[in-house]
C-alpha cells in the first residue's frame, strides 16, 4: 500500500526548497497570458525521479506536483521510451501533463520531461523532444513568450563522444530560442 505521508515527508526532507514554495494568488477567471505575466508567481521545480514508468509513481509525482503548487515540473531519468504525452492523474483527481523525450532504442535509460498544469500547457506553442537528454517547450505569454529547457547531462565518466553529442545538442538548442523583440513567434 503506498503512504502517501511517509512519501511527503521524505520528499520534503530531500527537497526542503520546495516545501519552501509560494504561489502569488490567480483568480480562478485568469487567463494563460495573466499566468505567465510579471504580476503573477509561477512555480517551477526541478526533480530527478529514477523511474516514472509504474502508474503509482506516476500518481505519486502528480499528487506532489499539486502539493508543492508548481506549474512547471522539470524532470530528469523519466526512462520512457520515445517521445509521447501522458497524462498523470493523481489520488485527488488532479490532472498533471508529461512532455517526455525519451531513448529512441528502446533502452530505457536516461529520459527527460516537463510537467505542467492543463491550464498551462493550454499555453505550449510548441514542444520539442531534442533527444533522450533534452527536451524543450515554448509557452506563450502576455508581453513575453517562455522557452523551458529539461536537461540531464551525462556523468562525468561518460564516454567523451556521448558529452561531446550532449553538449553540442543543447547548444544546438539554445541556438534556437529567439531572442530580440518580446512579442517573438516562434
Amino acid at each position: 500500500m503506498l503512504n502517501m505521508s511517509n512519501m511527503r515527508a521524505n520528499l520534503a526532507t530531500a527537497f526542503p526548497a520546495l516545501s519552501d514554495a509560494s504561489r502569488l494568488a490567480t483568480s480562478s477567471k485568469s487567463e494563460l497570458a495573466t499566468i505567465l505575466s510579471r504580476r503573477h508567481g509561477l512555480n517551477i521545480g526541478c526533480w530527478n525521479l529514477c523511474s516514472i514508468k509504474c502508474s503509482l509513481t506516476q500518481a505519486f509525482v502528480a499528487e506532489e506536483f499539486y502539493l508543492y503548487n508548481l506549474d512547471i515540473l522539470c524532470v530528469s531519468e523519466t526512462r520512457l521510451n520515445g517521445q509521447m504525452t501522458l497524462d498523470l492523474i493523481a489520488p485527488s483527481g488532479k490532472k498533471a501533463i508529461l512532455f517526455n523525450s525519451g531513448s529512441m532504442d528502446g533502452s530505457g535509460l536516461a529520459g527527460v520531461g516537463i510537467i505542467m498544469t492543463p491550464k498551462i500547457a493550454s499555453g505550449l506553442l510548441d514542444y520539442e523532444a531534442v533527444s533522450d537528454r533534452i527536451v524543450m517547450a515554448r509557452l506563450k505569454g502576455q508581453s513575453n513568450n517562455l522557452t523551458i529547457l529539461s536537461v540531464y547531462a551525462p556523468i562525468r565518466d561518460a564516454p567523451d563522444h556521448l558529452k561531446d553529442k550532449f553538449y553540442a545538442d543543447l547548444q544546438m538548442t539554445m541556438n534556437k530560442i529567439p531572442q530580440g523583440h518580446p512579442r517573438d513567434r516562434w
